[in-house]
């Protein structure tokens, strides 16, 4: 009965981020997709995200009257759930990642958008101010460098961070514009940076980290926002809110990222909005909106062995919206706004017959 604002899975237990004001953090035994524990911060407010390693858990917070981040200890899942140590950011964070002792956050302040937080101490020691006042939307850390997108203004709206002395001098390593809100960031480990925008004419670019030029964009049909993308092998994958097609998968042309095609789509013939995609193999899982339309389905898995003509596998209907889907294994773990089931365990073992287990 509240929403679900992000997960982490250590171990054999997924930890949830919540705005519950009673249970900031929700823990899942994955045997079982048991409850079993909670914690709940000292503020009211909602947690935004969460990263989970070495047995600690780390939240950050909208703005309130008291602390903003916090660090939980873990190793008792079950047990025990002991703060370690907490830091007041006086600001809303929407992103948290952690690197080399250090957490570094994604702020809405207008006089630091980018903060870092001293494990040791839990004391911030670094900050850096970029100009304008959007709020930065994600942060992601590949190697020594912190990637964060922020909404649109009149500054870019994607930076690259150089964060190898976090006590020392961040510097930015590049920047680039999309021209409207940046909603998501992929970073492959060839230096390429993926970004999903709201851009009518650019719902995606490529961006070439090691000068910030792009290198590379697509026009998604229709008027939709691309909400997520993903890059797996020599493909992207950009879910966005048009209803036909709900998947684009892209790859480079002849010309490379410089010339990039399309390779092939699906369209339901619900025709919704959807919400989320992540691909496995040779199949991408697709979750939408509620379909109203009778038995129609909200859960789609599509086969993407030929790139150019996917095809419908199986779907489910459940008859409300699922928000975000993740897989692993033979099983997809569904967020959605039910009110009873909150997370949906999908048997996908046979891809034509998925199953709620």
């Amino acid at each position: 009965n509240f929403d679900l604002n992000a997960v982490a899975v250590y171990g054999n237990y997924a930890y949830l981020a919540t705005d519950d004001d009673s249970q900031e953090l929700v823990v899942i035994r994955l045997s079982d997709y048991t409850q079993v524990n909670s914690y709940d911060v000292p503020s009211n407010s909602n947690a935004n995200d969460i990263f989970v390693t070495n047995s600690i858990a780390y939240i950050v917070t909208a703005s309130s009257g008291s602390e903003e981040f916090y660090a939980l200890n873990i190793s008792n899942p079950e047990g025990a759930i002991t703060e370690l140590g907490k830091t007041e950011m006086n600001s809303t964070v929407f992103g948290v990642s952690v690197h080399n002792g250090y957490a570094f956050m994604a702020l809405s302040s207008n006089s630091r958008e980018l903060a870092v937080v001293r494990l040791s101490d839990y004391s911030e020691v670094n900050s850096y101010n970029l100009s304008g006042t959007a709020n930065m939307t994600s942060i992601a850390i590949l190697n020594n460098n912190a990637y964060l997108t922020r909404n649109l203004s009149s500054e870019p709206e994607f930076y690259g961070f150089d964060i190898s002395s976090p006590e020392g001098t961040l510097s930015i390593l590049g920047s680039a514009g999309t021209n409207s809100n940046a909603n998501d960031v992929f970073i492959s480990e060839d230096g390429k940076a993926y970004v999903a925008t709201e851009y009518d004419d650019q719902e995606l670019y490529v961006f070439d980290t090691t000068s910030y030029n792009e290198v590379g964009s697509f026009n998604v049909s229709g008027n939709g926002n691309a909400e997520a993308v993903y890059f797996a092998g020599a493909y992207v994958y950009v879910g966005t809110t048009n209803n036909n097609p709900e998947i684009t998968i892209i790859r480079g042309g002849q010309g490379g990222w410089s010339a990039l095609e399309l390779v092939g789509s699906y369209n339901s013939d619900e025709g919704i909005n959807p919400n989320d995609v992540f691909v496995d193999g040779n199949y991408a899982y697709l979750v939408t909106q509620n379909n109203t339309g009778g038995s129609d389905p909200e859960f789609y898995v599509v086969d993407i062995s030929s790139s150019t003509n996917p095809i419908l596998s199986g779907s489910i209907d459940f008859g409300f919206d699922i928000n975000k889907v993740y897989v692993d294994g033979n099983y997809a773990y569904l967020a959605t706004d039910s009110n009873s089931k909150e997370l949906i365990v999908v048997d996908i073992t046979n891809k034509a017959s998925p199953s709620e287990v």
